[in-house]
Order: structure tokens, then sequence, then C-alpha cells
């Protein structure tokens, strides 16, 4: 699934990148995160997910979805801010993930 068609749903406030990018799979763990995966950095009440963006790429993600942009990042890796403070697009993202997980 090519990245724009989730960004219609999420809405993010701002966006670094081509969004024509192919998403093989969406994940907030960044151990769990393979090549092609878009890599979902939240801030928790424990962990700042923040944190693991670097590590997140190094295992292959192609695009980050984070609430604070980065610095720093590798060219070629789409960036886009959201708010998933946002109860509808936190919804969508994981209805994305299901139906992702189903196929």
């Amino acid at each position: 699934m090519k990245l724009n068609e989730l960004l219609k749903h999420v809405k993010p406030l701002d966006i670094l990148g081509d969004t024509e990018v192919e998403i093989t799979g969406v994940n907030i763990d960044s151990r769990r995160i393979e090549k092609g995966h878009l890599f979902v950095a939240m801030k928790g009440t424990q962990v700042d997910g923040h944190q693991f963006i670097s590590k997140a790429i190094e295992q292959g993600a192609v695009a980050v979805l984070c609430e604070d942009m980065p610095n720093r990042w590798p060219q070629g890796l789409l960036l886009c801010r959201w708010n998933p403070q946002k109860m509808q697009q936190v919804k969508s993202l994981r209805s994305f993930m299901e139906i992702r997980l189903a196929n």
C-alpha cells in the first residue's frame, strides 16, 4: 500500500518527503520494524518512541509518523508530523494496521 493512501485518513500536520513510498507494514515497536515499514513514534507514559527513530531506520523503516520532527534524518526518509490526540487519526491508523495484519 502506498503511504499516501494512509495519510488521507491520518491527515498529518507536516510532510517531508515523497508520499508515494510503498509501505509493507506499520509498527510502534522499533524492534519489530522490517524493511519497508512505517514506524509510528508516539510519546507514551513511560517511553517516548521518538528515542527509537534511528533504530527503526536501521531496521528498514522507510517512513516515520511522529509527534515531533527530529532535527536530523537520512536523505530519502519520509517524515510526517501528526497529532495522535485527535482520536479519529488514531482510529484510522489502527484500522489500517488491522487491515494489513488480516491480509
